[in-house]
């Protein structure tokens, strides 16, 4: 019994263990068919994902075999979705210059199980479009190896990526072309590019500017006061608007130049601004060409006062010294008088010096000019300005200086007035230093008026106090002067007088630094004239003299300078006149010996007319002309016009005594 029962036990026992076991095979496989339908569902997911991904997406075996592609490739490609599956390689949609890296690619994925990069591809028209892919190896839960593909199209991005190269290429191109500086920055004002004409202006090359603040490398100041002015940087990024300014631009080694400048902001395809450009250039020159006719155009006014005023001005005083001159003679032994006398003639000395200072400005009276030794010149003129001083002149005159051709008393004069400047600039004594040197003017040196010829550079330097930055640029400006006993005329008449040479007056100066003026003088071909004018005393004379002025009071002093040395006057007060009175003398048998005419007759014939009527009438007439002031050039080539000689108002009686006797004693040109 006891054995029966322990079978029963055992059997029970099994009984249960095989209902357990079953209770576990039904839960095992309703966990799998649980399973099976989760599985479905993230498969009909992951299809939906891929399918409508925006991304190119496929998968290819180790050889390269497509075996999956999502219907973005298929319709980018363009071939028929059945093409692709088991038929075609990676390899046969590459492009055909890039087949040759498709074993590199398989190689890669093989040995580290992902490989990223560009390639590109070929449609089925032909067409060549760029991926940017990344694919990645899987080795488990697949029964072979199979390569998962995701590669985005990047076609057009890298089309703009290269037009935009293409168009920074273009603009770096035209900038370093173009004939002016050009800078441009980014969107923080940092330098990206500085053209060859930029490096030479700014001093910077491209290579020290690029990434600095356009600050740094363009430093502007303000013509007017001096102080630092900041690129219009944050006005143009911020405002969007291009701006155009005039400044002076120091350069990184301390030169300045005027520029004009224009800033524009640069801007993308949607209007967005990514920097700006600065084009910009040296008007230096421009700017002293507009400084030269500024004050052209002053001493041309001037010029317009001084001829309106100077013809009566000069009769006056012509009339005034005249009868001084007489007055003298007649004084005899009357020292008292004879004193009087004299002091009234330095005074109208001092008026006719200062009326040939404003004859200078006119547009006539050229200068009556004659080759000169400058040394010889220099040295006489400069020690007659010092005559008076103690002040000490050290002369550096090079040797075998170019002849000049100019009118010693106007160039003199120039002399004079710069010489006197530099003294009254050490009123505590000090060294005057004058230079001169040949010089060969070209186009590089750019000055004005001078054309590219052979030419004289004299130098007057002093260790004077200087002149104030503010005061240099006016000093030529008529009756622009600091002194308070100075008519303000003196460098204006210096700067006239020169240009009328031909050549350029140029001041440089600080204060405490001294001055240095510069004169230059076109040279000459011609000899230097050695002849020296012997100083004859006036002496009587005889013959009829036919005397032709406007004015009554010069008609008269006339009669009475000839009558007292022995001459016949007849007057007349017109060209008109003096023509009719000369034919009747001829024709009645009392010839008149020479005429003295008026060049400027304002309310008739001057003297110019005049004289062709007169020769008309004798070819071989002997003729003075007579002038204070004319826009015609007859009173510096009088010869060239039929006269034997010229006088200038004022003149003294003894000039106009020597001229007369010099024209009826010298035989007839």
């Amino acid at each position: 019994m006891k054995e029966e029962d322990g079978a029963e036990r055992q059997l029970v026992s099994e009984l249960a263990e095989l209902r357990r076991q079953l209770e576990e095979l039904k839960a095992a496989e309703a966990e799998r068919k649980r399973t099976g339908v989760a599985l479905s569902g993230s498969e009909d997911h992951y299809r939906d994902l891929v399918e409508h991904s925006r991304d190119l997406i496929c998968t290819h075996d180790l050889e390269g075999i497509i075996l999956s592609v999502n219907e973005v490739t298929v319709r980018l490609m363009g071939y028929d979705p059945k093409d692709f599956i088991n038929k075609r390689s990676i390899r046969d949609i590459l492009a055909p210059e890039g087949r040759h890296l498709f074993d590199d690619y398989l190689a890669r994925i093989k040995r580290d199980g992902v490989a990223s990069g560009l390639m590109v591809v070929q449609t089925s028209s032909g067409e060549k479009r760029i991926w940017e892919y990344h694919n990645t190896l899987r080795t488990e839960g697949v029964a072979s190896p199979i390569v998962r593909g995701m590669a985005h199209d990047i076609t057009e991005h890298v089309q703009m990526e290269r037009a935009l190269r293409q168009s920074e290429e273009r603009l770096a191109v035209t900038l370093r072309s173009i004939g002016d500086g050009a800078i441009a920055t980014d969107r923080e004002g940092r330098i990206v590019l500085v053209n060859n004409v930029a490096e030479k202006l700014t001093g910077w090359t491209q290579g020290d500017a690029a990434g600095k603040r356009l600050d740094d490398v363009f430093l502007l100041f303000d013509e007017k006061t001096r102080e630092r002015c900041y690129s219009p940087v944050e006005e143009v990024l911020d405002k969007g608007r291009a701006v155009s300014f005039t400044h002076h631009l120091v350069a990184r080694d301390g030169t300045e130049r005027t520029i004009s400048d224009n800033a524009a902001p640069i801007k993308d395809g949607e209007g967005n601004i990514i920097g700006l450009v600065l084009a910009f250039r040296d008007i230096t020159e421009q700017r002293k060409m507009q400084e030269e006719l500024i004050k052209s155009g002053k001493l041309e006014s001037l010029g317009v006062l001084a001829g309106r005023i100077a013809h009566d001005f000069n009769n006056i005083l012509t009339a005034i010294l005249g009868n001084i001159s007489l007055g003298q003679m007649d004084a005899g032994s009357n020292q008292p008088l004879r004193e009087h006398l004299a002091e009234a003639e330095q005074a109208c000395i001092r008026a006719r010096d200062l009326i040939q200072q404003l004859l200078t400005f006119a547009r006539g009276g050229a200068p009556v000019k004659k080759a000169v030794s400058i040394a010889r010149f220099l040295e006489d003129a400069v020690r007659g300005a010092l005559i008076d001083s103690e002040m000490r002149c050290d002369f550096d005159l090079g040797a075998g200086l170019w002849p000049v051709e100019i009118d010693e008393g106007q160039m003199g004069q120039v002399i004079y007035n710069l010489v006197r400047n530099a003294q009254e600039a050490m009123p505590e004594g000090g060294n005057i230093t004058v230079r001169a040197e040949n010089v060969v003017f070209n186009e590089s040196r750019h000055l004005l008026p001078l054309r590219p010829e052979r030419g004289v550079k004299i130098a007057i330097l002093d260790e004077g106090v200087g002149i104030p930055q503010e005061n240099l640029a006016k000093i030529f400006d008529p009756y622009f002067t600091t002194k308070a006993e100075a008519s303000g005329l003196g460098l204006a008449a210096c700067y006239s007088i020169v240009r009328s040479h031909g050549g350029y007056l140029s001041v440089e100066s600080k204060p405490g630094a001294g001055t240095a003026a510069y004169i230059h003088l076109p040279a000459s071909d011609k000899e230097v004239e050695t002849k020296r004018k012997v100083e004859i005393e006036p002496r009587p004379g005889r013959g009829r003299i036919l005397v032709m002025d406007d004015e009554e009071a010069i008609r008269k002093l006339c009669r009475d300078v000839l009558n007292h040395f022995g001459y016949e006057a007849a007057l007349a007060s017109d060209g008109a006149e003096a023509v009719e009175l000369y034919r009747q003398a001829k024709q009645a048998g009392h010839p008149f010996e020479a005429v003295i005419l008026d060049l400027t007759v304002p309310a008739g014939m001057g003297g110019k007319e005049a004289i062709n009527k007169l020769r008309e009438i004798d070819p071989d007439i002997k003729a003075i002309v007579s002038s204070g002031y004319s826009d015609d050039p007859v009173a510096a080539d009088f010869r060239e016009h039929g006269f034997s000689g010229f006088v200038a108002k004022p003149y003294d009686i003894n000039d106009l005594v020597q001229v007369l006797h010099d024209a009826l004693t010298r035989e007839h040109e």
